[in-house]
């Protein structure tokens, strides 16, 4: 088995990284108020955590700025392996994206996102070169409840590619969240060479997210509440 990238194949913002328990949890402002919400969600690989993907949350009126750190360190037998580093700055209006900034650092690999909308579209600007997409552009942001309702493009945060994709309702559903199972609503993402699952609470609250990535590998979320430490 290779450990030299052992989950890069899953990391189309499943880092993206991109939760809707912020949307619903923090509903629309009104417009002269401000509401922040910080989520934190544990990463494991095959069961075993491997790091913290944080979203912070500041919703003001119609328009929301969406601030995420991810870092991940797999280990064998006490030595890494393999480490991942993402950050990136969203704003979005309307449900729609307005600007994002993103820095990456795949196990060495360095890639940059930018991108901003104007008069003439949404300007994606990448390493690779430069694509403008027209109309509605919106992440892999689980946050969004719209991402649960959406087939469509998708931006990936950390690559700048524009990936088609489409949605499934597959009902209610039980999962493992800290060792406990509860009840929720499952979802199925799937696109080329991409299949995620996505379980929600209450309506609208992102709470776990389970792909197999390279190797046939389980990569999981789990939303970190309380004072569960986020492994």
């Amino acid at each position: 088995m290779s450990h030299a990238r052992p989950i890069t194949a899953g990391l189309l913002l499943i880092a993206c990284l991109s939760p809707a328990s912020a949307a619903a949890a923090s509903p629309t402002a009104a417009p002269d108020t401000t509401n922040t919400q910080t989520l934190r969600y544990r990463v494991l690989l095959d069961g075993s955590p491997i790091g913290l993907q944080t979203y912070t949350v500041t919703t003001h009126g119609d328009t929301r700025r969406v601030v995420s750190t991810a870092r991940f360190t797999v280990k064998f037998f006490f030595v890494t392996v393999y480490h991942y580093h993402l950050h990136y700055t969203a704003h979005w209006r309307n449900g729609c994206l307005v600007s994002l900034h993103s820095t990456t650092n795949d196990d060495g690999k360095h890639e940059r996102v930018d991108a901003q909308a104007g008069p003439h579209g949404f300007t994606i600007k990448t390493q690779q070169g430069q694509t403008v997409q027209h109309g509605c552009v919106r992440s892999f942001a689980y946050w969004d409840p719209h991402v649960r309702l959406h087939s469509g493009p998708l931006l990936n945060v950390q690559t700048g590619q524009y990936l088609p994709v489409h949605v499934a309702a597959l009902g209610q559903d039980t999962t493992t969240i800290n060792g406990h199972r509860v009840a929720a609503t499952h979802y199925r993402l799937t696109g080329k060479k991409l299949a995620i699952d996505l379980w929600y609470q209450s309506g609208a609250q992102w709470i776990a997210l389970q792909s197999k990535v390279d190797g046939g590998r389980t990569l999981r979320y789990e939303r970190v509440t309380g004072n569960s430490t986020g492994g």
